[in-house]
């Protein structure tokens, strides 16, 4: 399991998605990756936007319907594909230069919950 969450992560950064997460985004829609092409199978996972309260944006990580990860696959039968396998905060206002570092600490905190709710 926890090489989907590293792949996940590795394409984060090589594509440059990282970014996203600071724009703006309506609860409920999709930050990163785009919904194209191959890219639901070829990422597995996906980061959806939620609320904004006292500049903090709650990402919750969800699990594609197209994911081929054997644990990915057994949690989305238990679940469904618009469930939060994990979720995580951000500050809106991270200065630009501290983003990368912001990301890696977000990071942590979400594929920690997502291997404690996967087993």
């Amino acid at each position: 399991m926890s090489r989907a969450l590293k792949d996940f992560k590795n394409l984060m950064v090589r594509e440059g998605q990282i970014s996203k997460l600071w724009k703006t985004h309506s609860p409920g829609t999709r930050i990163a990756p785009t919904k194209s092409g191959n890219k639901d199978n070829k990422w597995q996972l996906r980061l959806d936007a939620g609320e904004v309260k006292g500049g903090k944006k709650r990402i919750y990580l969800q699990v594609n319907s197209q994911a081929s990860n054997q644990s990915l696959q057994k949690w989305l039968k238990k679940n469904t594909s618009h469930a939060n396998l994990a979720f995580g905060d951000i500050d809106i206002n991270e200065p630009d230069d501290k983003i990368s570092g912001a990301f890696d600490n977000f990071w942590q905190c979400v594929e920690k919950q997502a291997k404690d709710n996967l087993g």
